[in-house]
């Protein structure tokens, strides 16, 4: 008897093991007319992650991989000029235990830069997926999100938005940078944002949420929104920990539900992190408001946890280092926070 339940419980892993499989990717040596089945070879890769008959669609059981192809170092990356959107593209969905992961090849830099479009990586019904720069180096990036080049008009544009049916996504390791809105007078970037549920974010820098910002040549005009934008209608559990947030237009990290009703048990996790140059134009954000800060809970974002992060002032306009003032924020806690150079430490209360 035992010998039968040692051989079928063998004969269930070699099952998951087949089922699961690696997929490659290369913008140097790709070609989509390969199959998902010649893609499991990192030699014969497909060409684009989600173009027509890119590699994403070959990912369709919990476990799959997806590993991208990059440079040696981050000058020599190389460049998707693509957008990954579940509306678009076949996105299958991961598990607990074995999520689909899309990650750069170990210690190499990838950028995924849209020619076009408002967002880069847009999930509205994906669950369990993990977003991996893949850097054994914790200090550096292996997969870079630039927005430069994007244009959403009258609406903002997101280096990564969610939304409440997609659940259980995992960030990490990456940068998400120069999230503009050309051409928009009304709208700017952010870095990210939505109403996703249980999404972590974990070693993410986000730099540059400005209307024609650069990064790298720290040109723009200073007009932008926020660097995270998280917790409307009904975005509940995310955690924001080890990250880097930045040279932001308004807010460096904003938890606000607008919607009426009742509290909203949100419980979110702010750790670790540090932020400094938020608000870099006090007249004038790009939404026309004129505040700005470093982590702001606006309304409803109760039953979370705000610890252990670093916020420093740099540059920008008025604006409180730590705020939790909006409707609904109960049983908030705020600790081992180290602030320096704000107007304004921590404020607390309801908004007038």
């Amino acid at each position: 008897m035992k010998r039968y339940i040692a051989c079928v419980m063998v004969y269930f892993f070699l099952v998951w093991n087949v089922s699961a499989a690696t997929y490659y990717v290369s913008q140097s040596t790709g070609d989509n007319s390969r199959s998902c089945v010649t893609a499991q070879t990192e030699g014969t890769p497909k060409l684009t992650l989600s173009g027509s008959t890119g590699v994403v669609p070959c990912a369709t059981a919990p476990g799959d991989i997806i590993q991208i192809d990059g440079g040696a170092t981050e000058g020599t990356a190389l460049v998707y000029a693509e957008a990954l959107k579940d509306s678009t593209t076949t996105m299958a969905s991961g598990t607990s235990s074995n999520p689909i992961t899309l990650r750069v090849k170990a210690d190499e830099f990838a950028i995924i830069r849209p020619t076009s479009g408002a967002q880069i990586i847009a999930l509205t019904t994906a669950d369990w997926w993990v977003f991996d720069g893949n850097a054994t180096d914790n200090s550096m990036h292996g997969l870079v999100l630039d927005g430069r080049s994007l244009a959403g008009g009258s609406f903002s544009t997101q280096g990564i938005s969610g939304t409440t049916v997609s659940t259980n996504n995992v960030f990490k390791r990456l940068h998400i940078r120069d999230i503009s809105n050309n051409g928009a007078t009304a709208a700017c970037g952010q870095g990210v944002a939505g109403s996703m549920v249980d999404w972590t974010f974990d070693m993410v820098e986000v730099s540059g949420t400005h209307k024609n910002f650069n990064t790298e040549t720290g040109l723009g005009d200073n007009k932008g929104e926020h660097g995270f934008y998280i917790g409307q209608k009904g975005g509940e559990r995310i955690t924001i920990k080890r990250s880097y947030i930045h040279d932001i237009g308004a807010y460096c990290l904003q938890g606000n539900d607008s919607a009426s009703g009742s509290q909203v048990a949100d419980e979110h996790v702010f750790d670790s992190n540090r932020i400094t140059n938020c608000h870099l134009n006090s007249t004038s954000a790009c939404s026309g408001g004129t505040s700005g800060g470093g982590i702001v809970l606006a309304n409803r974002q109760g039953n979370s946890r705000i610890s252990n992060n670093f916020l420093w002032r740099g540059a920008g306009g008025s604006g409180s280092a730590i705020s939790a003032q909006g409707t609904g924020n109960v049983a908030i806690d705020i600790y081992n926070n180290t602030i320096y150079g704000w107007d304004w430490g921590i404020t607390v209360g309801a908004y007038t």
